[in-house]
């Protein structure tokens, strides 16, 4: 940095490099907090291997999805909804029919 031997040139151009810096830093937290819409998450439950996505709905923060799998089987998943990880699976009693 030949341009800023003297404090008085550096400090804008410091400023502005920090400045972008916090913002980058702020938009990728914000896009590190959203909650994925509910097609999202049935995009994801598919991917990862149930065959039929039933009905899900939102409660306590986490998406509850009931769910088919390959085999015919009905069962209930606890899902993340900024991931769209399963991070729970219940045989009953999350939804009723």
């Amino acid at each position: 940095m030949k341009n800023c031997r003297k404090p008085s040139r550096c400090l804008p151009l410091f400023a502005a490099t920090v400045a972008i810096a916090l913002s980058s830093s702020a938009v990728m937290a914000a896009s590190t907090d959203k909650t994925l819409s509910e097609d999202e998450i049935a995009k994801s439950v598919l991917a990862q291997g149930y065959s039929e996505v039933i009905r899900m709905e939102m409660e306590d923060g986490q998406y509850e999805v009931k769910v088919k799998t390959t085999d015919g089987k009905r069962l209930n998943l606890n899902v993340d909804p900024k991931t769209g990880k399963v991070v729970g699976v219940h045989k009953d009693g999350l939804f009723s029919d």
